[in-house]
């Protein structure tokens, strides 16, 4: 007993599970050998076998986990009927299937449910589910000797009927003496969701290359509602195969440089880095702070080179997932895209552009995306939420648009009229430029604020098209007209009205330029992006320069079933200095014009406290 006892001082482990009641009675559950993990689910093999048995159908049933290459392991059920005359058995293993699902959980459906006329037994009768789970695996060489078996013939003929019932295309079971060929070994090379390769876009490629993580949190997540996200998961791939695929530089790039393109992942890959990953942890931690995310919330590391696609195709994305979510049978039919439709939009995107190539209007900038700690801590990127008043941007916009109104002698087009995005544009381009000055010397000089604008119409887009669909729009300070100083009704008297004209010019040239964007522009430019010899030579000031986008009119707030509504969204993010988003509303059904204006901004941490005791700044942020 000394052996036993000299790891854990008076405990014996006996192998066995068991819980205990209310009422102080213990209960054996099984072996702890007996679990599988599917991803990760711990289920027991004897819950799943009771079960089954209750399903009415079968006399016997023996569960076994195997290894899979997509949950880690997978159940698979062998079961012997009580009337050998059923016939349909496929309808069968589906019934059962269906049965499992209802009675314990969709996350313990078996993978497979082969129907065989006997199990292997020893003499005593327990059943050698170690053989059955080496058929599985294609173990010929390791059953040992089966002579001992109450019925030694019937390894054998459970090979022969699993063969019967693989479906035609599938891995076949080889006899004990028949050799394994080695195209029936396990590949990690293959993709399981395998799709033609293509290149991105030239819109694709307007976008900078690198990860902006998103954080949805829901009130409760119940195993329920992961499970039903697990499996939308798996739909999501299936019917859009390259949402799991890696950007990479491109095989097809005709002598060009930074082109890059959208292949199958791997198996390798997706294991690695699958399209979701469940953990569970004691405490609730606050993920979304204000410095960074913690890497242990990340699906991939920060400085992994394949990406998943898209940026600006995500609330499509999580349109359809939750779709998914809410409806597990949704039909293509039903969905607000299709594989097919994403395909016929980049085949446009190439067949859009005109015969001659347009100038850009935004200032090509060298990418500077640089990921290292800076030695000056003022320099230190940092994230911070905001939120505007939504009567001062209101305010502000109509000075703005009197401005316009008295300039254009009447009424002018609707337009011509400045928007809400254009005004908190122009504000956070103006404050945030103005707290840079002293703090950042590599800004790009003379300031300039870029507005990210939807051209999906202009170029004639569907509304749901995954794809980058961005584009820039820039006003830069030197090309900024004086604005006739107007009355400025609402406005306290401790606020610099040069400033506030300053802003409302901003927004006025800001508008001009979205005005501008027509349909030949946008043919121009494509063309001007494919005549390049290098696709990275056309980048607008990422990381240099003020850059505002809006999500306030996506539907991130979605209803996943199961899963919930979405409670809150954020993007933590400090990857992109400069970098501000206007995050979406939390619901689009009632009136929108009275929520408020919430931002993620990210800036140098000396430009950030700048900003913070910025008198416009700060007045924007108050009722």
């Amino acid at each position: 007993m000394k052996t036993y006892f000299k790891e854990h001082k008076e405990c014996f482990m006996t192998g066995d599970s068991a819980c205990r009641d209310q009422e102080g009675y213990y209960r054996i559950l099984g072996r702890v050998d007996d679990v599988v993990n599917v991803s990760g689910h711990r289920l027991s093999t004897a819950e799943i076998e009771s079960a089954l048995l209750d399903h009415g159908a079968f006399s016997e049933v023996a569960v076994v986990g195997v290894e899979d290459q997509l949950t880690g392991q997978a159940l698979n059920v062998f079961s012997c009927l009580k009337n050998q005359a059923v016939v349909d058995k496929k309808k069968l293993g589906s019934s059962a299937k269906q049965y499992i699902g209802e009675v314990i959980g969709r996350f313990a459906v078996p993978k497979k449910v082969f129907l065989v006329s006997d199990l292997p037994k020893t003499r005593s009768g327990k059943i050698m589910r170690r053989l059955l789970r080496k058929i599985l695996e294609g173990e010929r060489d390791q059953l040992g000797d089966t002579s001992t078996l109450l019925q030694p013939a019937v390894v054998s003929n459970i090979i022969d009927e699993i063969n019967e019932q693989t479906q035609s295309g599938s891995e076949v079971i080889n006899h004990p003496d028949t050799a394994r060929s080695s195209d029936e070994s396990n590949s990690f090379t293959h993709s399981p969701y395998s799709f033609p390769e293509y290149n991105l876009t030239s819109l694709d490629h307007i976008l900078p290359p690198c990860h902006i993580f998103m954080f949805l949190s829901f009130e409760e997540a119940s195993m329920e509602g992961i499970d039903a996200l697990r499996q939308s998961v798996i739909r999501l791939s299936e019917h859009f195969p390259f949402l799991t695929g890696m950007v990479v530089p491109s095989s097809q790039s005709l002598g060009k440089a930074e082109v890059f393109e959208v292949k199958s992942a791997s198996l390798a890959f997706l294991q690695k880095y699958p399209m979701l990953q469940v953990a569970f942890s004691p405490e609730m931690d606050k993920i979304a702070q204000d410095d960074f995310i913690q890497q242990k919330y990340l699906p991939i590391p920060f400085l992994s080179p394949p990406s998943r696609a898209y940026a600006s195709g995500v609330s499509v994305v999580l349109k359809t997932l939750s779709e998914f979510c809410r409806a597990p049978e949704a039909t293509l039919d039903s969905l607000s895209t299709s594989d097919a439709a994403e395909k016929t939009a980049r085949q446009h995107i190439i067949d859009f552009r005109a015969k001659e190539p347009l100038p850009f209007k935004w200032t090509s900038v060298p990418l500077s995306l640089d990921a290292t700690t800076p030695e000056d801590h003022a320099q230190e990127p940092v994230s911070r939420h905001f939120s505007l008043s939504t009567h001062k941007v209101a305010l502000l916009k109509d000075y703005c648009n009197k401005i316009i109104t008295s300039e254009s002698h009447g009424d002018p087009e609707k337009s011509r009229l400045c928007t809400s995005n254009d005004i908190i544009t122009a504000l956070v381009g103006f404050c945030g430029n103005k707290a840079r000055q002293e703090i950042v010397p590599e800004t790009v000089s003379p300031p300039r604020v870029i507005i990210a604008a939807n051209v999906r119409k202009q170029c004639r887009l569907p509304p749901n098209y995954m794809g980058n669909a961005l584009v820039a729009v820039e006003a830069t300070y030197d090309s900024l007209r004086q604005v006739h100083g107007m009355s400025h009704l609402g406005f306290p008297a401790n606020l610099s009205q040069n400033e506030v004209d300053h802003v409302c010019s901003i927004a006025i040239a800001l508008r001009e330029q979205i005005g501008q964007l027509s349909e030949s522009y946008l043919q121009g430019i494509l063309h001007n992006i494919s005549d390049r010899n290098n696709l990275s030579s056309f980048y607008p000031a990422y990381g240099r320069s003020i850059i505002v986008s809006s999500l306030r009119w996506m539907d991130f707030y979605s209803d996943f079933g199961p899963m919930g509504r979405v409670q809150k969204y954020g993007i933590p993010e400090t990857k992109v200095k400069g970098m501000c988003w206007v995050l979406p509303v939390r619901d689009l059904g009632v009136d929108v014009a009275s929520q408020p204006f919430d931002l993620r901004f990210v800036l140098e941490r000396g430009a950030m406290e700048c900003l913070q005791q910025d008198g416009l700044f700060t007045w924007m942020m108050t009722e």
